[in-house]
């Protein structure tokens, strides 16, 4: 991003110098730029800086015989310090080894020092400037999930009062059961009385409650429905139509007929557009049994003429549609209140078991452990990054996690508290990040961070941040620095090439460096970049 003078101002340069030629040079061209520069020549003077604690320290190695060690100090001063070193020329080559530990660049005493210098101080504030905008936008995600928390337990609570109606059911429907049975000498006169008036044999099957949806949860549930009510009414005719709700045009469309004692068949007919009323409150309507002028003189217009039943599917959710029914033939009344008890026990059922794949899709890809998604989802949203990464042309950065001696730890300190750390470690991780990145629990002991738009770079600097982070975070029932991670990072397109390598390369790196040490972070280098080494 490009800086303006008033951004720089936001920011406080510490320059080391003891050349005035180098330090009056560099601190013109800074201050003129923007940035609070101050100029240090001497070290005894280092901590008299005031009271602002610089942002980016430009450091003269000349001046500063042991750089590890002042960089370390710094960073206790402030961690979010960054460091640029201006170096001979034969010395810029062999200080690039320190960039993964806290160095951010490098710039050699030649001609045009002060130029690359500016560009590469710049840079650095572009960095800290997106750092701590997205750390603003990270409270809000915070936000976000404090919602989200409070949403899926309100889901959780609705879940547990529908499922206390579907068991209040269930029993009115056993008692319904038994008290058809206890009529069962009476039912079977009445038959007797219908075929005697009416000329023809019914039959009359028991009433019980039965699974009225299908046992795949894929299938739809209303052609088994119409399905199971042919069967249990096969003594009267029946007509069933089922007009589908098509939220994005707001109107109803016939997609499922059945005739009794006919053959199946689709019927054709126009989408029913209510204009009077809105669908829901058309629905609303329907939950009253009060028929709709309207959606009358719809079915009439194309089905004929009759004496037509609408059954609204309508939840909380929203609208499924509408159930039309036809019954005529000897043993109407009966036939209308066996399928209105198979319809009350069909419409518990149905929503019972739409609520349940909402709930089951909200929590089937969250690990129980960390509350991070799990490898499908990682490797699902590897797919998404990598097509955008081919269709723009943009880099993709992947850092790999693992706990160091986590098998030692949970053999000490048993399941739970390591179950413990494992939820604490993917805190650190979500608090690390930027709000578009994206971090997932992939193994028993790994973590996978997806880093859109990420140059290799980038990737290093946020896997040494989270790497500090855990180093010095107080973890409840550890001891203090007892836990420690190491990290492997790759990048496409600068170090591989395809997908398949991306993901395998940063696990390469990550047991590359966790064979060899610790509390380190490991950039992968193929064995054409380095010889077998990462």
């Amino acid at each position: 991003m490009e800086l303006d003078k008033e951004r720089r101002e936001q920011f406080v340069v510490e320059l080391l110098s003891a050349q005035r030629a180098v330090g009056g040079t560099l601190k013109a061209i800074l201050s003129l730029s923007g940035y609070r520069v101050y100029w240090i020549e001497d070290l005894k003077n280092l901590d008299q800086t005031g009271l602002l604690a610089p942002h980016i320290s430009v450091v003269d190695l000349q001046m500063v015989t042991d750089l590890s060690a002042f960089i370390e100090k710094r960073l206790k001063w402030n961690p979010e310090n960054l460091f640029l070193v201006l170096a001979p020329l034969g010395l810029a080559a062999k200080l690039e080894e320190l960039r993964p530990y806290g160095l951010y660049g490098v710039v050699p005493l030649d001609e045009g020092f002060d130029t690359a210098t500016l560009m590469m101080v710049d840079l650095m504030a572009s960095e800290l400037f997106l750092r701590y905008q997205n750390e603003q936008l990270f409270e809000r995600c915070q936000e976000g999930q404090k919602n989200f928390d409070s949403d899926y337990q309100k889901l959780k609570n609705e879940y547990a009062a529908l499922e206390l109606k579907n068991r209040k059911l269930e029993q009115e429907l056993l008692d319904v059961q038994r008290a058809f049975e206890k009529k069962k000498v009476d039912l079977e006169q009445e038959v007797f009385q219908l075929r005697k008036n009416q000329g023809s044999l019914i039959w009359l099957t028991q009433i019980a409650p039965k699974n009225l949806l299908p046992e795949s949860h894929e299938q739809d549930p209303i052609p088994h429905f119409f399905d199971v009510v042919v069967r249990d009414l096969e003594f009267a005719q029946v007509k069933l139509w089922f007009l589908k709700f098509i939220p994005e045009v707001q109107s109803f469309s016939l997609v499922y007929f059945l005739s009794w004692p006919e053959a199946r068949m689709m019927q054709n007919a126009p989408s029913f557009h209510p204009q009077t009323d809105s669908p829901a409150e058309l629905i609303a309507k329907l939950m009253e049994r009060s028929m709709n002028q309207e959606l009358q003189n719809y079915l009439n217009k194309n089905f004929g003429e009759g004496n037509y039943n609408c059954y609204p599917l309508s939840y909380d959710y929203g609208i499924e549609g509408i159930i039309v029914t036809e019954i005529s033939g000897a043993g109407i009344d009966l036939a209308e209140k066996k399928f209105n008890l198979l319809w009350n026990y069909f419409y518990w059922q149905f929503g019972y078991r739409k609520l349940w794949n909402k709930y089951e899709k909200t929590i089937k890809h969250i690990d129980q452990v960390t509350q991070l998604e799990g490898r499908d989802s990682y490797f699902r949203k590897l797919h998404e990054e990598y097509s955008r990464v081919e269709r723009l042309r943009l880099p993709l950065a992947i850092i790999k996690v693992a706990i160091d001696s986590f098998d030692e730890i949970q053999l000490a300190y048993g399941k739970k508290m390591t179950n413990s750390l494992l939820f604490q470690v993917a805190q650190l991780i979500r608090n690390s990040g930027r709000i578009h990145d994206f971090h997932y629990r992939t193994g028993d002991n790994e973590f996978s961070l997806l880093l859109p738009h990420t140059f290799v770079q980038g990737a290093v600097i946020r896997a040494e941040r989270l790497r500090r982070m855990v180093e010095v975070h107080n973890f409840s029932n550890y001891p203090p620095g007892h836990i420690t991670i190491s990290c492997g990072v790759s990048g496409i397109p600068e170090l591989v090439q395809s997908i398949e390598r991306l993901d395998a390369s940063a696990v390469e790196a990550l047991d590359f460096i966790r064979q060899k040490t610790y509390n380190k972070v490991c950039l992968y280098r193929s064995q054409s970049q380095s010889e077998g080494n990462h």
